[in-house]
Parts: structure tokens; C-alpha cells; sequence
């Protein structure tokens, strides 16, 4: 307990005035002297080595799956991509450069060779958190835990004890406000690759303290808390769980992630299961045909089974089931979400790392 006492007062001291945030681009461009790490013969063999099958060190991962998107989007980002190539020749080295083409690739399910930018990028800029932060997310996409949680934790070590900054969206939200911080994001993927290799006392370590740099904005309060929630759970602090879950409330300013908070309010008792599990429009549906009950806990209701916001839901209600003794149910949604594709959402991910374990037992 002394343990989260230490988080709620940093809680407190937020209030305050805890988080330091620098100046930032909230338009996602590309800063000035951009360079193309890679339109040379060495990137371009390392982009050939990279579109090589990656293999898992825990559970076989469906690396091979495409990203599913409409044409529109995929236009869209491919024309990002394009321009973000086409404005970095002939220039000067730039870290930011390495990353926002990095994340135009990934943006396109080019994982593989996102991550071969990034190490071209790091060639040149060795000591740069930010490529490092970016780099360890993407070893996470397609399973290479190990080699996530080294860049990640050498990126935890670069910028521990200095001030926090806004990270840029690489895809704009309705408001065109970025929902995260540098910190946050670090410290938020290097505790996802412990909980998928199932280390939850290193998960624990880091979700506390990457908690205390989630308080920027509500989005990324209530994705730290949702993973924070369930690592704890597993390593036996329900107490903490709970305690975790009390500035969570439904007026929360959420931008984007409305699956965490319906989560959330799930384990506070303050949504049922089904809600949350299918998200808006679930309960208006049973009241509309005049049904005393609500929909089968396996109904996603509007949300489309295989899209990321449902895999993110399914995978914290199959936790939900996991960890209250209901092992069958939890099974049968987790082996669902696997079957959908929907790859590479963080709760399809999840989803096959506990069916791994299971089998192991």
C-alpha cells in the first residue's frame, strides 16, 4: 500500500504543477533539416533482411497479417509517406526525420521495415530516446519482446529525472491535441512487453511508474490505469487494483481511448460487462426492443469483431473473466479475438500471449 500511496500523491502533485511539458508541434509536421536514413545500398539490403519473417521469442505472432484499412486511409497514408520521403532529400541529418518516416511506414503495417529505419536512424543519432522509444513499440508489433524492452529501458534510462515533452500525433485526433507525452509512451510499451512475457512484477514496476507521467491528459491516464489495473491483479494486489481505479470517472476528457475508460468503469462496478464490451449503443439497443436483458457477453454490438477498439475491449473483459475465476468464458473470448483479425492491436497481442500461457499450464 505504501507503494501506491507514493503514486496518489504524485496524483496530487500534479495538481500542482508535477509534470513539466515543453513546446511542441501539434501538427505533426515534419521538422526542419530532415534526412532519409536509407537511400543508399546498406538501407536498402537492411529493408530486404527486415521483410524476412520475424520470429517470437514467447509465442508465435501473426507478423504476416496485413493491416486492414480502407483505401482512403491507405491513400492517405501512403501519400504521407511519399511526401515525408520526397521532403528529406538532399538534407542534413535529423532524428526527427528517422522517426516520422519510420512512423509513416508502420502507419502503412511496413513494421518490419519501420524498425530497419529506425536502427539506420540510431546509427547516427545513438543516444536519441526518441528513436529508441519508437523503435522498442514497433520490436513490441511484432513480438521481439526482448529487443523491445532493451530500447525501451535504455530509452527509460536516458530520460529519467529530466522534464517530459508532448509527443506529436503521427495521426491527428478529432481535436488536433496530442493525448501523450515521451515519458509515458516509453515507460507505457516497456510495461506492455513485460505483461506479454508475462514478468507482472516488472510490469508492476514500470505501470507505477509510469503512472506518475499520465497525468498530462486524461487519455493516457486511463490507458496506463487499465494496464496498471490488470498487472496488479495478477500479481495478487486486488487491494491496489481497486485503489488505482478511484480518479477514474465517467467525465474523464477523453479523446481517443473511450475503450479504457469503459474498462474502467467496468471494474469500478459503474458499467456492466456487456457495455463495455460493446461499447456505445449496446444498451440503447436492448431498450429499443424492449428486452429486460442485456445482449450475450460475446455480442460486440455497433463495433466491427477485428478492429482495434474491439480487440482493446474483448481482451479487458476476457482479462476481467480470467482473473474472477469465469476460465471458460475467458478462453472462449480470447481464442475470438485471435480468430479476428486484429492484429496489431496491443489487445490481440495480449490475447495470444494468454492463450500461450494457458496451454502451458
Amino acid at each position: 500500500m505504501a507503494r501506491f500511496a507514493i503514486v496518489l500523491a504524485v496524483l496530487v502533485a500534479a495538481a500542482v504543477g508535477f509534470v513539466v511539458i515543453k513546446d511542441h508541434q501539434s501538427d505533426g509536421a515534419l521538422r526542419e533539416e530532415p534526412f532519409v536514413y536509407g537511400l543508399d545500398e546498406a538501407w536498402s539490403e537492411s529493408l530486404e533482411n527486415a521483410r524476412r519473417s520475424v520470429e517470437s521469442d514467447t509465442v508465435t505472432w501473426r507478423a504476416a497479417h496485413s493491416v486492414v484499412m480502407s483505401p482512403d486511409a491507405r491513400a492517405r497514408a501512403e501519400t504521407n509517406l511519399d511526401e515525408a520521403l520526397h521532403s528529406i532529400l538532399n538534407s542534413p541529418p535529423s532524428e526527427d526525420a528517422a522517426i516520422w518516416i519510420g512512423r509513416r511506414l508502420a502507419y502503412l503495417g511496413r513494421y518490419e521495415e519501420a524498425i530497419s529505419n529506425y536502427t539506420s536512424g540510431l546509427e547516427h543519432h545513438p543516444d536519441s530516446a526518441k528513436l529508441l522509444r519508437h523503435r522498442g513499440h514497433r520490436y513490441v508489433t511484432v513480438g521481439k519482446l526482448d529487443e523491445a524492452i532493451a530500447d525501451l529501458s535504455r530509452a527509460d534510462e536516458l530520460t529519467r529525472g529530466r522534464p517530459d515533452e508532448i509527443e506529436p500525433d503521427g495521426i491527428p485526433n478529432a481535436r488536433n491535441s496530442p493525448t501523450s507525452t515521451l515519458q509515458s509512451n516509453i515507460l507505457y510499451h516497456l510495461g506492455l512487453a513485460h505483461f506479454l512475457k508475462g514478468d507482472f512484477a516488472a510490469a508492476r514496476d514500470v505501470y507505477e511508474r509510469c503512472y506518475t507521467v499520465s497525468l498530462a491528459t486524461d487519455d493516457m491516464l486511463v490507458a496506463t490505469t487499465h494496464w496498471l489495473t490488470m498487472t496488479l491483479r495478477r500479481v495478487g494486489r486486488t487491494d491496489l487494483a481497486q485503489a488505482a481505479l478511484m480518479p477514474i470517472h465517467a467525465d474523464l476528457d477523453i479523446i481517443e481511448n473511450h475503450a479504457y475508460l469503459d474498462l474502467a468503469l467496468m471494474r469500478r462496478g459503474d458499467m456492466t460487462v456487456e457495455r463495455a464490451l460493446g461499447g456505445p449503443g449496446v444498451e440503447a439497443v436492448a431498450a429499443d426492443s424492449n428486452e429486460a436483458t442485456p445482449p450475450a457477453p460475446l455480442q460486440p454490438g455497433p463495433l466491427q469483431p477485428g478492429n482495434v477498439e474491439w480487440s482493446t475491449r474483448a481482451f479487458g473483459v476476457a482479462h476481467w473473466k480470467l482473473t474472477h475465476g469465469e476460465q471458460d468464458e475467458a478462453r472462449e473470448l480470447l481464442e475470438r479475438i485471435v480468430a479476428e483479425r486484429g492484429w496489431p492491436a496491443f489487445g490481440f497481442l495480449a490475447a495470444q500471449a494468454e492463450l500461450a500461457r494457458m496451454g502451458d499450464e
